[in-house]
């Protein structure tokens, strides 16, 4: 059986578990690929059920990320804030609400601040990568451990937090030169952590990648970006709202922080999917790790075409 050097439009992509390669000499060769879910660029539900799809099948994955970190803070911290903030009095007396007002006060600063700087600059952004880097493996068909995600999240952690500073500096400060700078900052970054982790660069570079990635197709990633948003807000506020009906605070904190461990990865899934999207119809990334799948796989014997 001869071998052909094959070019990068010879690979025409039948389905996301195979795809057939034609040479020169009409010989046609079928490779397996391990892609199971698409890698093609996606309309919003699409997006929506890859989404859905990725945290069904792998919800005992990401429920233990969450354990490791996340969900045991989160916990630990709501309930700090229930047993500190005490709901205010039916008719509360002027004296009453200066106290309370007070009370606040103090614990915002005295412990809250702490709190936040831990959640910020160590819980979030280690586990937001673990989560990415896991999405990305399963993406891809490639194996994944809770150790081998936290592992590559300790190494992009710092680079995270840098560029979370540097999203944070350019949105705010288009949003104090007028709201639709504010806006466009916020689009222009909608890729940066799925940069960081994904391909590992940092700082002012993800900002520049994902504002390429995000204006290579503008108006389409815009809009789709703006609807998956609305989405995930949606979803976040069904969340949210379902155990205020709780009449027992404590449970209510134990189960508002539980349903957290399906929204947070939800929607880091999400976001990493949008981002393989934009990245196929802005650099034909598909054909690019399609052809990197069949130089990889078994081959198997080939035919010629009839004729």
């Amino acid at each position: 059986t001869e071998i052909y050097t094959l070019s990068l439009h010879d690979a025409l992509p039948i389905s996301a578990g195979c795809v057939f390669l034609v040479g020169s000499a009409g010989m046609v060769q079928y490779s397996e690929t391990t892609m199971k879910y698409e890698l093609k660029p996606l309309t919003v539900g699409a997006i929506l059920d890859q989404t859905f799809l990725i945290l069904k099948e792998h919800f005992g994955l990401f429920l233990k990320i969450m354990l490791c970190l996340s969900l045991p803070v989160g916990l630990v911290v709501n309930f700090v804030i229930t047993h500190n903030m005490p709901p205010p009095a039916a008719h509360p007396t002027p004296e009453e609400m200066a106290e309370n007002l007070q009370t606040q006060f103090r614990f915002i600063f005295q412990t809250m601040m702490p709190v936040t700087a831990l959640i910020v600059f160590f819980v979030a952004p280690l586990t937001t990568a673990a989560i990415i880097h896991a999405a990305t493996q399963i993406y891809f068909g490639r194996p994944v451990t809770v150790g081998g995600a936290y592992r590559v999240a300790f190494k992009r952690a710092i680079p995270m937090i840098w560029t979370w500073i540097l999203m944070f500096l350019f949105i705010i400060a288009g949003g104090m030169l007028c709201c639709l700078p504010g806006i466009l900052a916020l689009f222009w970054c909608a890729l940066a952590s799925s940069v960081v982790v994904v391909e590992g660069i940092s700082g002012f570079a993800a900002i520049r990648r994902s504002f390429h990635l995000m204006q290579s197709s503008w108006l389409e990633h815009y809009l789709q970006y703006f609807l998956l948003n609305v989405v995930l807000f949606f979803i976040h506020w069904g969340v949210a709202v379902g155990p205020e009906f709780m009449m027992e605070r404590h449970l209510a904190t134990v189960v508002g922080t539980l349903l957290q461990s399906v929204t947070t990865p939800l929607g880091l899934i999400w976001a990493l999917v949008f981002y393989f999207s934009c990245r196929c119809r802005a650099e034909n990334f598909d054909l690019v790790q399609l052809a990197n799948e069949v130089a990889t796989a078994p081959t198997t014997p080939t035919q010629a075409l009839p004729g």
